[in-house]
């Protein structure tokens, strides 16, 4: 048995032609603002290097001790995210992977600002801890890159989105090098003296940097990112089919019209008609095909605005093939072979 495609006839049980699809253009204000979240990511682990062994010896650790309690602080950041990177991802899927990112840069920032007045081991730590604690945006960040993007345009997205974490790792380090202890370098520039916050503070400025590119990220995505998970999880949902699936459903389709018309040939026209009508409303979106589940028309719509898991164009081509004129043509078929077959054995002796 053959049926028809757009571009090719096709065997039943043969795999229907691989047609490439065109590249979704990159929602670039969303890719921006999570390059900017990466971004001060990179600042928040990679700014106190440059001057961590100068810090910790201004501390009153010197020899072996210096060694010991910077590698304590250097690993506290981090640390403390990897205690609370599942809660981060839950508490995103629950509220929203805006409010995590939001809430995650700014708990980092604040955690480099109490780490940047610090004049202790012990509050140092405690600022490096606050931010790690306060901050899940790795693993919330890659989800909502997978949420806006589709097999087309993720890869693109994932290597800007390494592509500002290599970025902050460079500007990291040169902040931090250069910026650090500026009534030293800079006296035209910062107050030397005594008492002055540059003189009590000398780590504070490039901390005071990094900050201010936290809250830079912050407002960008409460003014400009979509929300893309709603209060509910399992309030909406998206259906995926394959094309294998559909072509399954084709076929499934073509045997119903036989059964049917075997059945009542009346009743099989107008009720496969209507099947076929609704099939052909589900399939009419423009380039891309997203079948929601659930009431949330609002969230449907904006997965749908940004080519949330689309369908496989030679899919849709495979399916989109079956309107109600070929049903029609089929019943015709099938009553013409009906109506010879009945001559033949009444002409028969």
């Amino acid at each position: 048995m053959v049926k028809k495609t757009k571009n090719a006839l096709v065997k039943v049980g043969e795999e229907t032609p691989k047609i490439d699809k065109p590249v979704t253009p990159l929602p670039k204000l969303q890719i921006f603002c999570v390059c900017m979240v990466q971004m001060a990511e990179a600042m928040n682990v990679e700014l106190l290097f440059p001057f961590l062994a100068f810090m910790i010896e201004d501390m009153g650790y010197t020899g072996e001790q210096l060694g010991y309690h910077a590698g304590i602080l250097a690993a506290s950041f981090c640390g403390a995210q990897f205690c609370t990177s599942v809660a981060w991802g839950m508490i995103s899927d629950i509220y929203g992977r805006k409010f995590a990112m939001v809430a995650g840069t700014l708990g980092a920032g604040l955690g480099m600002l109490i780490f940047g007045f610090s004049k202790t081991f012990y509050l140092a730590i405690l600022g490096r801890i606050v931010g790690g604690f306060l901050n899940g945006n790795l693993g919330v960040v890659k989800s909502f890159i997978t949420e806006i993007t589709d097999e087309t345009n993720r890869s693109a997205a994932f290597y800007l989105f390494s592509l500002s974490w290599a970025v902050g790792s460079v500007c990291a380090p040169l902040v931090g090098g250069m910026l650090c202890k500026p009534a030293e370098k800079y006296p035209f520039l910062f107050s030397s003296a005594p008492g002055s916050i540059w003189v009590e503070f000398p780590y504070l400025f490039p901390c005071l940097i990094t900050v201010a590119l936290n809250v830079l990220a912050s407002v960008m995505c409460m003014m400009w990112m979509v929300e893309t998970v709603g209060e509910k999880k399992e309030d909406f949902g998206t259906l995926v089919v394959t094309k294998n699936e559909l072509r399954r459903g084709s076929e499934s389709l073509e045997e119903g019209i036989q059964m049917s018309y075997m059945d009542s040939p009346s009743r099989a026209e107008s009720s496969i008609g209507s099947s076929v009508g609704v099939r052909n409303r589900a399939m009419s979106t423009d380039k891309h095909t997203t079948m929601t589940i659930g009431s949330r028309a609002s969230k449907a719509d904006r997965n749908a605005e940004y080519s949330r898991l689309p369908l496989e164009n030679a899919a849709e081509e495979y399916v989109t093939d079956y309107d109600s004129t070929m049903v029609h043509r089929k019943l015709h078929d099938l009553h013409s072979n009906q109506t010879s077959s009945s001559s033949s054995a009444g002409g028969s002796p």
